[in-house]
């Protein structure tokens, strides 16, 4: 049976990747888990993708496809089954085709250090710097505490890249800017420097754009950082290199990290 998620979740290296499977396992446990692999058909599988997937975007529905067609290959792969894999179907394949890629606009610098210049909160402005100059994620900015800043570094534990832990590195006025707000307000080593939701992070930028009549989104801050901002800005003491991870290709601009750069840092015993 195909009942085996724990030996395949222990496999799963990335967290992140572990995370977005738990949705198929329960998915999937509930619709088939008293069945045996060979008795699933593509019929079945595309009733039960079409029900799975109504109402969401084009892009999840051919993650939902990918991962049902990666987990069968497992299945088959691990118990040496002699059947095919059911989602090798061209119904299947063609009803959960990749959807067209678009290439997206990068906000222009006059237009995002206006949004940043119009914040009238301190707190705002900061979190707005530490994206826009840093090229963070709006996630990793909201986990940042006070033990994880040293100087203009900052440290990135459990990141998205999979990693134990990479650095981001801020400019001379951003970091002055953390320092004197996390001294004003007496935040401890280990609290959260921000504590809001993500939620309430995105309605901060939102708000932030509507002032400088800009439509933005979080990650318009990090695109931009990427492509625009000149490596040689956000180096930190000698003691670490750029790690350059995959970013979709969306801006080849001269000067900046790459065209798929990411704006942190990884120590040299890592590179």
């Amino acid at each position: 049976r195909w009942s085996i998620t724990g030996t395949f979740t222990r496999r799963t290296q990335s967290r992140h990747a572990e995370r977005g499977y738990n949705h198929f396992y329960n998915t999937f446990s509930r619709e088939f888990g008293d069945r045996e692999t060979s008795e699933i058909d593509p019929d079945e599988i595309l009733i039960y993708m079409t029900a799975l997937t109504a109402g969401c975007k084009r892009k999840t529905r051919r993650l939902r496809y990918v991962q049902t067609k990666a987990f069968f290959n497992f299945v088959i792969n691990c118990l040496e089954l002699a059947i095919p894999n059911p989602c090798d179907n061209n119904l299947l394949s063609k009803s959960f085709r990749h959807p067209k890629r678009t290439k997206r606009t990068v906000v222009g610098k006059e237009a995002l250090d206006e949004v940043i210049f119009r914040c009238t909160s301190e707190r705002d402005r900061i979190m707005l710097e530490l994206m826009a100059r840093s090229g963070m994620r709006i996630g990793e900015v909201l986990k940042m505490r006070p033990c994880d800043v040293e100087g203009r570094r900052i440290t990135l534990e459990a990141p998205k890249s999979g990693r134990d832990v990479e650095y981001a590195c801020m400019t001379e006025s951003t970091a002055e800017r953390l320092e004197k707000y996390i001294r004003e307000k007496g935040i401890a080593p280990e609290d959260g420097i921000f504590k809001l939701s993500y939620s309430g992070a995105r309605f901060v930028v939102k708000k932030a754009g509507d002032r400088a009549d800009v439509n933005i989104k979080p990650h318009d801050f990090r695109l931009f950082a990427c492509g625009h901002l000149p490596a040689a800005t956000c180096l930190p003491p000698a003691c670490a290199l750029p790690a350059c991870a995959e970013h979709g290709r969306q801006a080849a601009i001269p000067g900046g990290l790459s065209a798929t750069g990411r704006r942190s840092f990884v120590s040299a015993g890592d590179a």
